[in-house]
């Protein structure tokens, strides 16, 4: 299978790594199953200003279907110690560029933490600066929660 990548991004992108493939609707669209990078393309297609991408699929859920279009998220680095938190968790902070997220306490208390940070997917975010790692947050409708607001789990805990 071949991506297509911006040329920006493929510096970034070295034979072996990661490739989740999803159908439909780029990173929210049906999973397709897993690969590795194959090869990068040498030369920049300058119709296109993307780059080929050759990928392997490993571990595919089912066929490809006819004029399917087939997105691909590319692990650049792996940081095995980092702390991330779902995207859903990120609220915008009081001064433009900064971020806050919600801890929920012992006692059901939602607190705001300012946080720095880091790398980021459709659906994570590192935290670089401002949380420990193994915190509960709020994930769901972190944008409408007050700071020092009891909240309460709705649902499972997504790791």
């Amino acid at each position: 299978m071949v991506l297509s990548v911006g040329p920006t991004d493929a510096g970034a992108i070295h034979p072996g790594s990661a490739v989740q493939l999803t159908a439909g609707e780029k990173t929210g669209g049906e999973l397709l199953g897993g690969g590795s990078v194959a090869s990068v393309g040498a030369v920049l297609d300058t119709t296109s200003r993307s780059v080929a991408i050759r990928v392997t699929v490993t571990s595919p859920r089912r066929s490809l279907r006819l004029g399917e279009s087939v997105y691909g998220e590319i692990a650049v680095e792996t940081r095995p110690r980092a702390v991330v938190v779902p995207v859903e968790a990120l609220v915008p902070g009081d001064d433009p560029g900064s971020y806050k997220v919600f801890v929920v306490d012992a006692k059901g208390t939602a607190i705001a933490h300012e946080v720095k940070i880091g790398g980021r997917t459709a659906t994570k975010v590192e935290i670089i600066e401002g949380l420990n790692g193994g915190e509960k947050v709020v994930s769901q409708g972190a944008f409408g929660v007050a700071d020092s607001a009891k909240v309460e789990r709705i649902g499972p805990v997504k790791p």
